[in-house]
């Protein structure tokens, strides 16, 4: 009952304020991580999450003689690293950077704020997390940053964001890796809600002293960066011969891979009883539960894994994004936060068009009727999220919008589209 009173006046006090809350998140203010919290939520992870029997830490150093200030980077292959990253890291306490969206909610800001949380907008230059970083290294405190972004949706790294080896290089303190594998095939991107159970491991490594940071330059220390947290759980899991108790491991993986390796069609797989296949030409696999593709019939044609499988579709839509003529167009509706900032609700109709310009989105308010007309050069889209079979989404000009399509199993090729975009027109020149 003192738990619960306490958190009730965190959470009326937070809110009953006159600013919105994207105000507070604007000229957020981060704190140090509260002990009472810590106290109360992690033996409830280590009940629930943490189990010994699959989660393994393994330390390169030893982590006590190491003192604050410092940084700690991790890979990010699943929803729950948040977790792994905090127990790798005790007895210290961190702030984290953490993505602004959770932070848009009556019930996650104030535990979030008091657990050390700092928000940011994915793939967005901010000045307020460089002030909240430069404060907690000041007070010698301790920053956990997850450099990839976003995590995987098919179970191995994305290049991390190049910012983040000038952050290192301006702060010059120590930096420790963690890299984890085996959590993407716990839970899965195409099936997040499924429950694998298996082998986790958990590497912490000291990455960087003060005085290697000072004798590399940017460039070397992203690479050393990108080397140091890669990860790929299909490669992992065959070379050490992981087996996960996994029921339905194909549900939702059409959602994922939408284009066949023998026929090319688009959008023609199916996917159920632990296999995926063509409608139109036949050819399937077989998920077994190392999470490794198998033959149904001799005559089928596979990549080595479900990540080359993805890489074929990439490669493709990179050639297809790179003509002149290249055009998404689809048809859905657009949610937004309200403007007290905290609740999502569908605002808008209409269309929406990705081409080598960026997106445009064309429709009407809801309830108004007004006409909408929103514009996002590519120049502002890196990479984006999304809900496989769902939605994409992004913030722009501190506005937050996700984009529900009709065809939900667009969303993938979608959100890789406008990825490739920019790399196609945009990374060249960003050299």
């Amino acid at each position: 009952m003192i738990v619960l009173l306490l958190y009730t006046m965190i959470y009326m006090f937070s809110f009953h304020q006159k600013n919105t809350l994207n105000d507070k998140l604007n000229t957020f203010k981060a704190g140090k991580p509260s002990k009472l919290l810590y106290g109360i939520f992690l033996p409830v992870f280590r009940r629930r999450i943490i189990n010994p029997k699959n989660v393994h830490f393994n330390y390169q150093f030893d982590i006590q003689k190491l003192n604050p200030p410092f940084i700690v980077l991790s890979s990010h292959p699943s929803r729950l690293d948040y977790v792994y990253l905090v127990f790798s890291m005790l007895p210290f306490k961190m702030n984290i950077i953490i993505n602004r969206w959770y932070f848009q909610s009556r019930l996650f800001y104030p535990v979030l704020k008091s657990i050390g949380g700092i928000p940011k907008k994915l793939f967005t230059a901010e000045l307020n997390p460089m002030k909240n970083i430069m404060d907690v290294i000041n007070k010698k405190g301790i920053i956990g940053i997850f450099p990839e972004g976003i995590n995987t949706i098919y179970g191995a790294g994305n290049p991390v964001i190049p910012s983040i080896a000038g952050l290192i290089k301006k702060i010059k303190v120590p930096v420790v890796s963690v890299t984890i594998n085996g959590a993407f095939l716990t839970m899965p991107k195409w099936n997040y809600k499924s429950k694998h159970s298996g082998r986790i491991e958990v590497n912490v490594d000291l990455l960087f002293s003060p005085e290697q940071i000072e004798a590399k330059t940017a460039g070397e220390l992203l690479s050393d960066i990108n080397k140091k947290l890669a990860y790929d759980d299909y490669v992992w899991a065959r070379e050490k011969r992981i087996v996960y108790k996994a029921e339905n491991r194909t549900k939702g993986l059409n959602h994922l891979l939408y284009i066949c390796p023998n026929c090319m069609s688009q959008f023609k797989l199916t996917a159920e009883d632990n296999k995926i296949w063509c409608t139109e030409c036949g050819n399937g696999a077989f998920l077994d539960n190392s999470f490794q593709l198998n033959k149904i019939k001799e005559t089928d044609i596979l990549p080595s894994d479900i990540k080359d499988w993805f890489k074929i579709q990439e490669n493709i839509l990179f050639d297809e994004v790179s003509r002149d003529d290249f055009e998404i167009c689809e048809k859905c509706t657009v949610k937004t936060f309200n403007k007290k900032g905290y609740k999502l609700h569908t605002r808008y109709k209409g269309t929406v068009i990705i081409n080598k310009n960026g997106l445009k989105f064309s429709g009407k308010d809801i309830k108004s009727k007004e006409e909408i007309n929103l514009y996002c050069r590519r120049t502002k889209l890196p990479m984006i999220s999304n809900t496989l079979n769902y939605s994409f989404d992004f913030y722009l000009n501190n506005n937050y919008y996700e984009f529900v399509l009709n065809e939900g199993i667009k969303a993938v090729k979608c959100s890789m589209a406008i990825h490739l975009i920019y790399k196609r027109f945009e990374e060249k020149s960003d050299k």
